[in-house]
């Protein structure tokens, strides 16, 4: 997108003249006379039309469309008399729009139907008036009536209805005879007006031409417009087909030859005559003026004869009528391939966009008149100095904002015209593109970057990295000279998805040379005050726009009139100026303008008449439609109008009131039509009626009509939509629409009781086919471009809601693949996960949440890799396929459509299951966060950002509801920061220290500013508490409501300086103040101590029960829990009621300092029933203790070992059920326990990085966590994590893979497990590692050695038949060989010098060590005895052959042991140093690579005797990579094929890929594919299959992979991971028909692989026994001591912990971190 060469003035905005944006459309007209040709026009209808249609659309990607106005034109239609004047702007639509042919007539042997005018120039009238015999002008002045409003004046023809007033009457027989009337009137009218006009040209009154337009027919004006006069090459866009009837004349007194012949009216009773008028200007046109302008390629001329059943018809014509349509179809099929030139019509949405935005400017300009000082506020902020903010026009619809925008981006480049400027408007919402902040942000940046010759290519796809980089853009045009001046109109049109309305997208400050103007709605969503509170202070906002005024709106007025060649009488005028001083807004004015131009000079209006508000003005327009079309005509198409869901094209309308029988009943009550669908002239004359209202906005490739105001559309909403019945009926059938429901079928409906009575028809029931297309997903699958069915992919879904069938949504879109990667393909994941975010509104459906999670999680690659799709739900949601049945048919969905997309399954689950208990993730905040709170039943979350920024977000939808800058409270870190709200949760405090010395009171619902206190120096450090009625800080206590100092602390104890803990009484009277040995009790008005709370260390922590009876007293030292009275009406008042001691019910708690926390009761927390509490004690053990019965023995909450001695934790809180605790864990996990067993429920990483907050609602079931460094706030559903913690077979793998060992005939893995070798935590745990075996058959893995401490692992090896595993940890320079016997379970080690790596022979007796060292050597033992055999100096590489031999690799000879039985060796020298070896064991060939200093070769040899048998040269320097597990190829590291019995190099894959970006390449099954890692021009897995050299399969992985390993018997790679070594599997299935029939996950497995059941498992568990043994044999290695890094310890030290109630949220609170 965006690569095709775009005119620089449209680029850059200047351009003033821009051409219509070329279509995909071909329209053609089709001209004929009607009554002559009508079984033609159906067949063409039937038979031909579909076949060009599907041709199109196959060739060109193209639409085609025909249009043929000649039937369904009823009597009521012709009362207006516009039936000529619509055809032939629809011929100049065709001539307009389309991009092939536009006009094809068929001719026969009449001229046809000869109108009469409905306008004449009041001067040419005049002059045939004068001509006209006196008796006829009484007729002809009744009928036709000077318009003085018309200019110059002109005589209409009166609506018939106006004089034959039963015209349209309901009563049949009165309606028959004012239309026999009516016929004859108007053949009386034409004599009349024929013979005026031949009188006045005799004169030389008028002209021939005008003489012309009483004589000519209506098919003669259209070929004159369309094919006559067109200003194009016709042989380009025009065919003519002639028909000629043989001995036709000779029937002249058929009763229906009057129906394929002009013929005059006689007297009854007399014979017939021939029209020779008419027939004379048939001939010249056809034979004479036609083959001027057509060459006779153009001219289809065709016979028939005469049938005896009167002319042509169906039966006895049927050869001529296929004749035909063959003709037909090669004709237009030929002269499309001419005008396309047999090249498919590439998309180009952006290049689309650009030209669609500046028409648009250019016809909303024309719209704006006067209010010149709202363009010089602008024109002033465009070119002044001003400061570097945006600057914001706003008003309520309709008045003007969008013109004015419209206005400013023409203008611009006139006020900048000196500085060569650079103009970029979008008018929000009305494209795809311009609707989405996303879609919107990256068309604004391909923009810029073409018009400044940026790259593109780092442009990014997530939206966080691109609302960035705008912003980086907009600073790199700032050095460039051109100035940019971006405008976006209305903002509030933007879709909500990404949260534009909290501008967080716009820079606050705009960089210089940089001009931002948008305009917006002030009340939709609130968004001018939200912009202000964005913005801050200093921002440029516009006065609101004003209304126009009477005066200038009757301005406005009589210019548009002008430019329509109308005018307005002085009484009508008048009552405009009466009806615009109470109204007078620009959308008022323009709904005006369309009533006044049917206004005719003897027109009677007053103000009763006129609409007085805009709401009646739409109302009448509405209702004025309704009666000159019709009304359900009219309610119809609106609705279908305005509920689509970005607007409906022309033949889509069409179609769908074609489909839509309430229309069709009403349109052929009367009569019986050639076919059952919509007349087009209906619709066309309806448009007409409709244009000045609706526009053409690009919809993926197709032009469709949408309002042009949002008021229109909310008008016709209420009108049409507002009844639930009515609304759901119409979004029901556009989905039936959109689903293809009814093409190539029959659709019922029922006849009227009169065409039932008239045909004598024995049933009302009828069934006709609509011809409606087919609906396809994709029109045209192609290798360079495929063309999706856009329409369908965005209408669908959202009908398929609006009318609430969901069942068929989960069917065709949610839950299917097809559907899934069309829609991605076609449009990007945004608008995916917008379909299923809308489905979710609408409906409460965890199946379709889990699909809408997994498309989010997998975003960054499904954006730019569609064909992942299948990947990515399958290794996503494998796990729920058993319990989830929607699920399981959406995986095999991706198992049986995705071969064409990918090569590559998942066969088991690669990733956790998504996060469906994640409510929000409320990302783009204006910084990281530093602290956050929930308030109001925990509905608002409040957030504290390090820039200052506080906010106040809905936790529901994930908004910010208002927010406020503390420019004072900026920090670097968010330990400094801290939030606290009062217990009636009125008012917030903010501090930030030391950083800053301020401390901020804030109204808690408004976040406006009650109080500012500056600190002193001395007391920065001090405790900030806070109660409902007052705040401590700064050593004073604070009235919270006035802000005054109440006392001094220093004023309670002396003492004072070195207090720890605060507390106040719940009934605000008494102040509780920690010192080093007790807790004071202070009366707070008084200053007196009234009570002394003893204790034998410094307390830690004190907390308050809500009844306001007990204090709760953590201490250091002896981690001591004491319980005090502390209701001074009580008579134990100040007594201890209960100690609680930790370390008497759990002894074995280790209590010692180290670096993670001191020795304390770091935290407490009170359940919210206040029957038991938690204490967390020495940051890693939380205990529940009993309040109501002392005597209850407490419980430990259950820790899992993880990947250190301890889990070190903070902020442990009861959930608002008290059903569950959490706790945030020194890492990105969080914590969730049963309150009652103590049992741990679920673990989960709620983040990427270290987790700095934990937040727990005290009355919903939510939770909010916000990570270390990061600006991302996450919102949790607590009692949906225990539904998913039971569901993944993955969790978070905490564990990285260090070694796999693949036991290949018994189809399992053995791996060690080890700490994330990039954790900043790695290099405390480098002794401990675990062991898990995988077992490929069944998906299921097992411990098979827990995670400890056992050394640290270098290798893990296994014997062929899994018996034997050897485990080499080292320590030092120095390692220890474990081996271990699977059977006997039993250890038997030795110790080497540091061993690299492990062999062993297949049959498990022997082993070899190789060991590093100077020089290294080769070691060989006996198995399991570890006997040594030999070894071999300067030996650096070794491998054991299937035969059981030995071949060790020296600099530059080979060693070979045959047999370990003999003592001799055979040594084989090389030309050159062997830098590898590959052993292809099923031909016994070991490929030997040397390097001569020149090149690189590679001898064969047979391991049965160690000959050379050939060599491979033009081998890469990097040698083989791989070799087929059928040793018929082998692959090296540029790609290249050698077939090995041959030694012949056969081909190279992919010839013109550079040879640095692959690596890890591995072949397949029997060499069918190559795997490898390519890393242009982004890291993935590519399989390219061998045999045609084409890529099958390009994966993405989230992950950079560094290694591949293939088990060539199941087809499975092993992938894992460069940064964290994390392990994925994936299967090969190319060319092989995917078996679905499967029920359950593992039966998938045994699908995919093709295996049976898997090995057995409890041949690899070890016992407690072995594992001990283990662990001493790790003892008496070197030991690595942990250490702290500064950052982890500043985690702990900080931590925060809360009261129950959930009032109070401080940090610092742990004795040993305050700083006295």
């Amino acid at each position: 997108m965006g690569d095709v060469e775009i005119d620089p003035g449209i680029l850059d905005g200047t351009i003033d003249d821009v051409a219509r944006v070329a279509t995909k459309i071909i329209r053609v007209f089709l001209s004929s006379t009607f009554s002559d040709m009508v079984e033609e026009r159906n067949i063409l209808l039937q038979d031909v039309y579909p076949k060009i249609q599907e041709y199109c659309k196959r060739k060109y990607g193209v639409t085609f469309q025909m249009v043929d106005m000649r039937w369904g034109v009823t009597n009521e239609v012709q009362n207006d008399h516009m039936t000529s004047t619509c055809c032939l702007k629809e011929i100049r639509n065709c001539q307009n729009v389309s991009i092939g042919p536009n006009f094809v007539v068929l001719m026969g042997q009449k001229y046809g139907y000869r109108p009469i005018p409905a306008f004449v120039e009041a001067e040419e009238f005049e002059a045939i008036r004068s001509h006209v015999v006196e008796e006829d002008l009484e007729l002809l002045d009744l009928w036709y009536v000077r318009d003085d409003n018309s200019v110059p004046p002109q005589y209409v023809l009166q609506p018939i209805n106006t004089i034959l007033r039963n015209y349209d009457s309901s009563n049949e027989e009165l309606k028959r005879e004012s239309r026999q009337r009516w016929q004859e009137t108007f053949d009386e009218l034409r004599d009349i007006l024929m013979a005026g006009a031949d009188a006045a040209l005799e004169k030389g009154d008028i002209g021939r031409q005008g003489r012309e337009k009483y004589f000519s027919s209506v098919t003669q004006e259209e070929i004159e417009i369309g094919l006559l006069q067109t200003p194009k090459d016709p042989n380009m866009t025009c065919l003519c087909f002639v028909r000629e009837i043989e001995h036709l004349q000779e029937n002249i007194r058929h009763h229906r030859t009057s129906k394929f012949l002009d013929l005059q009216p006689t007297e009854k009773g007399e014979p017939v005559e021939l029209d020779l008028d008419a027939y004379e200007r048939l001939t010249i046109l056809r034979d004479q003026e036609i083959p001027k302008r057509l060459n006779k390629e153009n001219i289809v001329k065709l016979k028939t004869t005469w049938s005896e059943h009167g002319g042509i018809n169906a039966t006895d014509s049927r050869d001529y009528l296929l004749q035909l349509c063959e003709a037909f179809y090669n004709k237009m099929v030929w002269l499309i391939d001419k005008n396309l030139h047999d090249k498919y019509v590439e998309e180009d949405e952006y290049s689309r966009e650009l030209l669609e935005v500046l028409r648009f400017r250019n016809r909303l300009s024309r719209d704006f008149l006067g209010r010149t000082e709202l363009l010089y506020v602008v024109e002033k902020y465009v070119t002044g100095l001003a400061k570097g903010v945006p600057m914001v026009v706003y008003g309520e619809s309709g008045t003007g904002k969008t013109a004015l925008i419209a206005k400013c981006a023409k203008e611009a480049k006139h006020w900048l015209s000196g500085a060569n400027p650079v103009i970029i408007v979008r008018f929000l919402g009305t494209s795809p593109q311009s609707s989405h902040i996303m879609l919107l942000l990256r068309s604004l940046c391909l923009q810029i970057c073409d018009v400044y010759q940026f790259s593109k290519a780092s442009i990014p796809t997530e939206f966080k990295d691109l609302v960035d980089y705008f912003k980086v853009l907009l600073g790199m045009v700032s050095s460039q000279p051109r100035p940019l001046v971006l405008m976006l109109d209305s903002v509030d049109q933007l879709s909500s998805m990404g949260e534009p309305y909290t501008f967080h997208w716009l820079p606050k400050v705009i960089p210089p040379n940089v001009k931002v103007v948008i305009s917006l709605v002030p009340s939709v969503f609130n968004l001018l005050a939200r912009y202000k509170a964005y913005v801050g202070k200093g921002t440029l906002i516009a006065e609101p726009i004003p209304p126009l005024g009477d005066v200038l709106c009757m301005d406005i007025i009589r210019a548009r009139l002008v430019d329509d060649n109308r005018t307005i009488s002085p009484e009508q005028s008048k009552v405009m100026q009466i009806v615009f001083f109470k109204c007078s807004i620009p959308l008022y004015t323009r709904v005006m303008l369309d009533e006044i131009l049917t206004w005719k000079s003897y027109t009677a209006i007053t103000t009763a008449m006129v609409s007085s508000t805009l709401k009646e003005a739409l109302n009448n327009f509405f209702r004025r439609l309704e009666m000159q079309h019709g009304r359900v005509l009219v309610r119809h198409t609106l609705s279908y109008l305005t509920a689509s869901r970005e607007g409906v094209s022309e033949m889509e309308l069409l179609d769908l009131l074609s489909l839509d029988d309430e229309v069709l009943n009403s349109i052929f009550l009367f009569w019986l039509p050639p076919q059952r669908r919509l007349p087009p002239f209906l619709l066309t004359r309806l448009y007409i009626d409709l244009m000045q209202f609706v526009v053409a906005r690009d919809a993926g490739t197709t032009s469709v009509f949408t309002w042009y105001h949002r008021m229109f559309k909310e008008a016709a909403f209420e009108r049409y939509l507002s009844d639930e019945e009515s609304k759901t009926k119409i979004h029901s059938n556009l989905a039936d629409y959109f689903i293809g429901k009814w093409h190539g079928k029959k659709k019922a409906f029922q006849f009227s009781s009169f065409l039932k009575s008239r045909l004598a028809l024995t049933t009302s029931d009828g069934e006709e086919d609509r011809y409606v297309p087919d609906q396809p997903l994709v029109y045209i699958h192609g290798k360079s471009s495929t063309q999706f069915n856009k329409r369908k992919l965005s209408e669908l879904p959202y009908h398929l809601v609006k009318s609430r069938r969901f069942e068929e949504l989960g069917e065709m879109c949610v839950f299917s693949y097809e559907w899934l990667w069309s829609k991605i393909s076609a449009f990007g994941l945004q608008l995916l996960v917008e379909d299923l975010e809308f489905a979710l509104s609408e409906i409460d459906d965890s199946d379709v949440q889990t699909v809408a999670d997994t498309l989010r999680i997998a975003g960054s690659t499904l954006n730019d890799h569609p064909d992942n799709l299948a990947l990515e739900i399958t290794g996503r949601l494998l796990d729920l396929m058993d319990t989830m049945p929607r699920i399981k048919k959406l995986i095999k969905d991706c198992d049986a459509k995705s071969a064409a997309h990918s090569s590559l399954v998942v066969p088991f689950q690669l990733y956790e299951v998504p996060i469906s208990y994640l409510i929000s993730s409320i990302e783009n905040l204006p910084a990281d966060i530093g602290d956050s709170l929930l308030l109001k039943k925990d509905s608002r979350l409040v957030a504290m950002c390090l820039d200052g920024t506080v906010l106040n977000i809905d936790t529901q939808k994930g908004v910010a509801v208002n927010e406020i800058s503390l420019n004072k409270m900026k920090s670097i870190t968010w330990q400094n920061m801290g939030l606290s709200v009062d217990r009636h949760e009125r008012y917030i405090v903010c501090e930030c220290r030391p950083t800053t010395k301020y401390i901020y009171i804030l109204d808690a619902e408004t976040l406006e500013i009650k109080h500012e206190h500056k600190m002193s120096s001395l007391t920065l450090f001090h405790k900030i508490y806070v109660s409902g009625k007052y705040l401590c800080m700064d050593n004073a206590v604070f009235d919270l409501v006035s802000g005054k100092k109440v006392r001094d602390l220093i004023k309670y104890d002396k003492k004072i300086d070195s207090f720890v803990e605060l507390a106040i009484t719940i009934d605000e009277k008494f102040i509780l103040i920690g010192d080093v040995s007790s807790v004071g009790v202070f009366n707070i008005e008084t200053g007196k101590r009234v009570k002394d709370l003893s204790l034998t260390s410094t307390p830690s922590v004190i907390q308050l029960t809500k009844d306001g009876r007990l204090a709760i007293v953590g201490t250091t030292e002896d981690c001591h829990i004491k319980v005090f009275d502390i209701n001074h009406t009580s008579k134990t008042f100040g007594l201890e009621v209960v100690t609680y001691d930790p370390q008497k019910y759990f002894s074995d708690m280790i209590m010692a300092e180290d670096n993670y926390a001191t020795k304390e009761v770091s935290e407490i927390c009170l359940a919210h029933k206040e029957g038991s509490f938690v204490s967390l004690v020495k940051r890693k053990y939380p205990i529940v203790w009993s309040l109501k019965n002392v005597s209850t023995k407490p419980r430990l909450l259950s820790i899992p070992k993880g990947a250190g001695p301890f889990r070190y934790l903070f902020q442990v809180q009861f959930s608002s059920d008290d059903r569950f605790i959490l706790a945030a864990e020194l890492s990105p996990n969080v914590m969730m326990w049963d309150s009652t067993t103590g049992a741990l429920l679920a673990s989960f990483a709620a983040h990427d990085n270290d987790i700095h907050s934990l937040v727990v609602g005290s009355k919903t079931n939510l939770a909010t966590t916000v990570q270390q460094n990061g600006s991302v706030i996450k919102v949790w559903d607590l009692h949906k994590v225990m539904d998913m913690e039971t569901m993944s077979s993955v969790k978070s793998q905490e564990l990285s893979v260090k070694n796999i060992s693949l036991l290949k005939e018994r189809n399992v893995m053995f791996m060690t497990r080890v700490h994330p070798p990039k954790s900043s935590r790695a290099y405390h745990f480098i002794d401990y590692f675990g062991i898990e075996m995988f077992n490929f058959a069944t998906g299921k893995r097992n411990v098979v050695l827990p995670f400890d401490k056992y050394g640290h692992v270098q290798t893990l090896s296994n014997s062929k038949s899994g018996v034997t595993m050897i485990v080499n940890t080292s320590s030092a320079q120095s390692s220890t060989i474990s081996v271990i016997n699977m059977k006997a379970d039993n250890v038997h080690t030795i110790k080497t010098d540091e061993c690299k790596e492990i062999r062993m022979s297949d049959d498990g007796k022997y082993v070899c060590l190789l060991l590093k060292g100077n020089p290294p050597k080769a070691v060989l033992y006996t198995l399991p005895e570890m006997k040594e055999i030999t070894t071999y100096r300067d030996c650096k590489l070794g491998m054991f052959t299937n035969q059981g031999s030995f071949v060790g690799v020296t600099k530059t000879r080979l060693v070979v042991r045959e047999s370990m039985n003999e003592h001799d060796d055979l040594s084989i020298d090389l030309p050159g140093e062997i830098t590898a070896i590959v052993y292809a064991d099923a031909i016994n060939v070991l490929l030997v690579s040397v390097n001569d200093g020149f090149s690189l070769t590679v001898t064969a040899f047979k391991t049965n005797g160690f000959g050379a048998f050939g060599t491979l040269t033009d081998v890469s320097r990097k040698g083989i990579s791989d070799v087929a597990n059928d040793g018929s190829i082998c692959i090296d590291a540029d790609l290249k094929i050698f077939e090995l019995e041959r030694c012949k190099q056969v081909k190279r894959l992919l010839p013109n890929r550079p040879k640095s970006d692959v690596s890890s390449i591995r072949l397949s099954r029997n060499g069918e594919h190559a795997v490898f890692i390519d890393t242009a021009p982004s890291t993935c897995i590519k399989v390219c299959r061998i045999s045609d050299n084409q890529i099958t399969s390009q994966t993405f992985l989230h992950c950079v992979p560094e290694v591949i390993e293939v088990i060539p018997s199941l087809n499975i790679f092993v992938v894992i991971e460069k940064d964290n070594k994390k392990l994925f599997l994936l299967s090969l299935c190319d060319g092989v028909a995917r078996d679905v029939d499967y029920d359950s996950r593992e039966a998938r497995i045994r699908s995919v692989l093709g295996v049976k059941h898997g090995e057995e498992n409890f041949l690899y568990e070890l016992s407690e026994k072995t594992k001990e043994a283990l662990k001493d044999i790790a003892a008496s290695q070197q030991v690595k001591h942990m250490t702290l890094t500064q950052r982890q310890a500043s985690m702990l030290q900080t931590s925060v912990r809360r009261t129950v109630s959930g009032r109070k949220i401080k940090k610092n609170h742990s004795a040993s971190c305050q700083i006295i």
